[in-house]
This record gives structure tokens, sequence and C-alpha cells, in this order.
């Protein structure tokens, strides 16, 4: 067998260049990831809130209307329109 002569300064090269290699797969990777979270979070349409707030809101009760003493009104209106 042949004994394989390296020198120092190669190998040092090597284990650098396999060890940048390395972390820059991994903070690829993770970068990845991290895209594929964010584009799976679910969020609301504007539309599904606004209902959802608005059918709240029409299933409140409306209490009475108190009209302070000494307050003339000409016309009450006790029906709401919704």
């Amino acid at each position: 067998m042949k004994k394989l002569n390296i020198s120092w300064p190669a190998l040092v090269g090597v284990v650098v260049a396999f060890t940048l290699i390395s972390c820059n797969n991994q903070k690829a990777q993770e970068k990845y990831e991290k895209e594929q979270a964010i584009a799976n979070i679910n969020i609301p349409a504007f539309e599904e809130v606004f209902e959802k707030a608005n059918r709240e809101m029409d299933e409140l009760p409306i209490d009475e209307i108190i009209i302070p003493e000494g307050l003339e009104v000409e016309e009450e209106e006790t029906s709401f329109t919704r």
C-alpha cells in the first residue's frame, strides 16, 4: 500500500470548506422551513371578521331609549331596522 502524503494546510482547508458548506446548508434549510411556516398561517379575511362582529352586534338586546325629563321629542320611534 502506498502511504498518502497529505499536507496539513490542505487538510485544514478541506475541513474548513466542509464546515462552511454544512453551515450554509443548515441556514438555507432553516430559512426554507421558516418561509413554509409563514405561508401556512391562516389569517381570516376581513369579511369573515366583519360578518361575525355584525352577527354578534345584531344578537345583542336593545335597551329602551331613555328620554331625559324636560326634553321634548316630537316623534318616538320604537322600532329599529336591521
